[in-house]
């Protein structure tokens, strides 16, 4: 599909994170890491309203993508508008459970999915790839210029992916990673960081 240029984020570590708990639609707050990592976002911005003049800014309303967006924008000073859309994908009965419960409980599930967006969509009670899917779609179609948008490890994958046309396969070998900033520009992802 097409879509205006993109630069999403993924909400810095947090606690949960660290801990190897499962979110999903439920939050826990950044840690020291997770908000330098946020600061770092911040940092990547600049260049990006530098080469836009027009940017719609856009949240998941989970605390963790709030408070990332707060931080990463608070140099530019510019709000974020809240989309649900954005919300990270609903985990079912692998949320707030640590990883390692999950795969005694579900171990033929942690076998089947290898990697963490496919685990994450096959949750039992879960909101499932369809869904996640639909809604990821609706959203993009909504955009009418270069977008910034704060949210979640699942659904970025799959608002990458689709913005990529990529598979589901290739979908799932994308990496999650924290405190960069993935740049999609005519259906091809970058990743903006910091040099060390």
């Amino acid at each position: 599909m097409k879509t205006p240029p993109l630069f999403i984020l993924r909400h810095g570590q947090t606690e949960w994170n660290l801990a190897g708990r499962l979110q999903g639609a439920l939050d826990s707050p950044l840690t020291r890491q997770g908000i330098q990592q946020a600061e770092t976002q911040g940092r990547l911005l600049t260049a990006v309203f530098q080469e836009f003049v027009q940017v719609d800014v856009f949240v998941s309303p989970l605390g963790r993508a709030q408070q990332t967006a707060k931080i990463a924008l608070a140099p530019h000073g510019i709000d974020a508008t809240v989309d649900a859309r954005l919300a990270e994908v609903d985990a079912g009965d692998f949320q707030g459970k640590a990883r390692k419960d999950i795969e005694k409980e579900w171990p033929e599930i942690v076998k089947r999915c290898a990697d963490d967006f496919s685990f994450y969509l096959n949750a039992p009670n879960g909101e499932g790839e369809a869904q996640l899917r639909g809604r990821c779609l609706s959203f993009l179609n909504s955009l009418t210029k270069p977008s910034v948008l704060t949210t979640h490890g699942i659904t970025s994958t799959m608002l990458r992916g689709l913005a990529c046309n990529l598979s589901f396969l290739e979908m799932c070998a994308l990496p999650h990673t924290q405190g960069y900033i993935f740049r999609i520009l005519g259906g091809e992802e970058v990743i903006l960081k910091e040099a060390k």
